[in-house]
């Protein structure tokens, strides 16, 4: 490449696009540094050349090749800070693009999920045949026991129940009937009552 008054000539073989582009660069930067003579209104145009040209030097031809891509960015350089809202959605990210070790603790909470994302429970205790309201929910909740309360008396029994009977929706509530007891064959009345721990989960109303 030749040398001309300090700055380097441009080199042959290139696009015709780019060439003018950088030609007209190259005669503008002259003019700007007094190498040139040139009037006034020819540097205008020499920069209004310019500007058109970048334009169509990174048209869909070239803008690929211009692409600032992963490699290409520091560690940092993108934060949350710089990304507008909804800027990155499912659609656009690749297969385990974000996994669970690459976040870091307390980057994912309840509040910066969408509603019905996470489902809420609620737990309590009720006593054998006590009913109980368990509030309002959308679709039928996932209703368990986690534990009981029994008495196991000396008198001979057959059977341990605990659990739920009736689980119904009243039309605004969910409610059922908790069972606590150890019965007996021979006996009309169970041989002892206890109490449930219970555990509902699901998406509220």
């Amino acid at each position: 490449m030749g040398n001309k008054g300090g700055l380097p000539s441009v080199p042959r073989g290139l696009a015709q696009e780019l060439t003018l582009y950088l030609q007209a660069l190259d005669g503008l930067v002259r003019r700007m540094a007094g190498m040139v003579r040139g009037t006034v209104q020819e540097t205008d145009a020499a920069r209004s050349t310019v500007a058109a040209l970048r334009s169509r030097t990174t048209s869909a031809g070239t803008a690929a090749a211009s692409c600032v891509g992963t490699d290409q960015l520091m560690d940092g350089a993108v934060g949350t800070k710089q990304l507008k809202r909804k800027a990155v959605t499912t659609d656009i990210l690749a297969a385990n693009a974000v996994t669970e070790s690459k976040l870091r603790d307390g980057a994912v909470s309840k509040q910066k999920l969408a509603d019905g994302i996470v489902p809420e429970w609620s737990e309590g205790t009720a006593q054998d045949g006590e009913e109980i309201n368990l509030g309002a929910w959308a679709g039928r909740p996932a209703l368990c026991v986690t534990g009981f309360d029994l008495p196991f008396p000396g008198a001979a029994w057959d059977s341990l129940s605990v659990g739920f009977d009736d689980l119904r929706h009243d039309g605004t509530v969910w409610r059922c009937t908790a069972r606590a007891r150890l019965e007996s064959a021979d006996a009309e009345t169970p041989v002892s009552q206890g109490s449930i721990r219970w555990q509902i989960v699901g998406k509220r109303a």
